[in-house]
């Protein structure tokens, strides 16, 4: 004889064991994700920068991750004081280089000879001298004229208020030139300009000598070449 009790019994165990099985898993998948929110939320919150944090300085800024393309100059600007100079030059006659001996001396095949030219109105470290020793700059004066010089066309303009020959035979003279596009350029004035020369007057004052001056002031207030 079957016991109907025992049976309807057996019948109910089985569905809420199965519920509560089910119940179960829930749980486990709920903390499961729960636990995985709260493990992403940390790694947030470690990456993240609190929001009172400083700015981020030194070597991992910004600026020092990009490049701003920003460049130490080497040179004040002349395009003026190069039209003031043209303004109120000697005309000029042809010469052309045979090479640089020091920041403010060259040779050059003049009128069918080669002439030692001592440049106006300015004065280099020295580095040729037979009883002195190689000046401050003098080397970095000397390599700055011969980049400067070499490959362009040059002409020599003379001063009527100095001697066309110093006492050592050198012709005394300004040395201007053109090379590619950048127009025509007074080495005199840019040697100064540089800081790889001084402004310097032998004997009488010469035609050039305010703006030679004034571009010696530039340079020494932008700490260029020999004045850094």
């Amino acid at each position: 004889m079957i016991n109907l009790s025992t049976t309807q019994t057996s019948t109910r165990k089985f569905p809420r064991m199965s519920l509560s099985i089910s119940f179960h898993k829930i749980a486990l998948s709920a903390t499961t994700l729960l636990g995985a929110v709260a493990i992403s939320a940390c790694a947030l919150v470690t990456q993240a920068p609190p929001i009172n944090a400083a700015p981020v300085t030194g070597s991992s800024s910004l600026s020092s991750t990009l490049d701003l393309g920003t460049t130490t100059p080497t040179s004040i600007d002349t395009v003026k004081l190069t039209q003031q100079a043209q303004n109120q030059a000697a005309p000029r006659v042809a010469a052309s280089l045979v090479r640089v001996v020091d920041g403010d001396t060259i040779v050059v095949n003049y009128q069918g000879a080669q002439k030692t030219v001592r440049m106006i109105g300015i004065d280099s470290p020295e580095t040729k001298h037979p009883t002195k020793p190689v000046g401050f700059y003098g080397p970095e004066s000397s390599q700055n004229l011969t980049t400067m010089l070499r490959g362009a066309t040059i002409t020599l303009e003379f001063d009527s208020t100095q001697a066309r020959e110093d006492q050592y035979g050198r012709l005394l003279a300004y040395v201007w030139y053109t090379k590619g596009d950048s127009g025509l350029k007074l080495a005199n004035l840019e040697q100064i300009a540089s800081g790889s020369a001084a402004e310097y007057s032998f004997d009488t004052r010469y035609n050039h000598r305010n703006i030679f001056l004034r571009a010696q002031t530039l340079a020494k207030a932008s700490s260029l070449g020999m004045w850094g």
